[in-house]
């Protein structure tokens, strides 16, 4: 069996085993899969894909994890983990932006599609906007300015990969660019339903929802980078 194939078997393993996890009350299997199927996506990536054209999606997969990491396994220190885990969400969402951008070719986007653009960048706003009015939603939960900075940046970039990823793949019309869309959809997905189980009420079939969407989402990532291969 060849190393692929058998990381492969591995990372489906890994996330048919998370899905179980969530429908549980394995919390603590839970927050181990979880934890673990982004260095497996990474793994991956480090074996077959380190070069200049990836290194932004290694840094977004990197800093997932060290989020990811902080947040299930969060310190005592509730102040410290907020700022290391939704910093690094942050910054994992800024990475996987830049890598996207540097694959379009904006002067065809501008000629080709500047009406996509503009409706794509009209919805990006009123999603932005419904999150911001998410977050002020609770009575009793007021927000320091600067954790409302944080999320709101947090917020601006995770729209930000939804619509140039789909703006991506409307211009280059290709398998791999439409995998780099639905994950970013799926992921974009989790952190709107995450948003609502924070700010509007904490339902366990909400964190189900958030749960599925961000294993489904890294299947995707995990799927582009398999494509990344066979495509370079």
């Amino acid at each position: 069996m060849s190393r692929k194939r058998y990381l492969d078997i591995v990372f489906l393993a890994f996330s048919l085993m998370f899905l179980v996890t969530i429908f549980s009350d394995y919390n603590f299997a839970y927050k181990i899969l979880r934890v673990a199927i982004v260095p497996l996506i990474m793994l991956f990536c480090f074996m077959s894909l380190i070069n200049k054209k990836n290194i932004f999606f290694v840094l977004f997969l990197i800093t997932f994890f060290i989020a990811e990491f902080v947040y299930v396994f969060r310190f005592n220190n509730h102040s410290l983990s907020y700022y290391l885990s939704n910093i690094n969400y942050a910054l994992s969402y800024i990475f996987l932006f830049v890598h996207i951008v540097l694959n379009i070719n904006f002067r065809t986007l501008l000629k080709q599609f500047v009406f996509h653009l503009i409706i794509l960048i009209a919805l990006g706003g009123y999603i932005f906007y419904a999150l911001d009015n998410m977050m002020s939603y609770h009575e009793h939960n007021v927000i320091p300015t600067s954790y409302y900075v944080i999320e709101s940046v947090y917020n601006l970039f995770v729209i930000l990969v939804f619509v140039f990823s789909f703006l991506q793949y409307i211009h280059d019309m290709n398998k791999r660019s439409l995998l780099l869309f639905l994950a970013s959809l799926f992921l974009c997905f989790s952190e709107l339903t995450q948003v609502a189980y924070f700010y509007i009420k904490a339902e366990k079939m909400i964190n189900i929802v958030y749960s599925v969407f961000l294993i489904i989402g890294f299947c995707f990532a995990y799927c582009y980078i398999n494509s990344e291969k066979s495509y370079n």
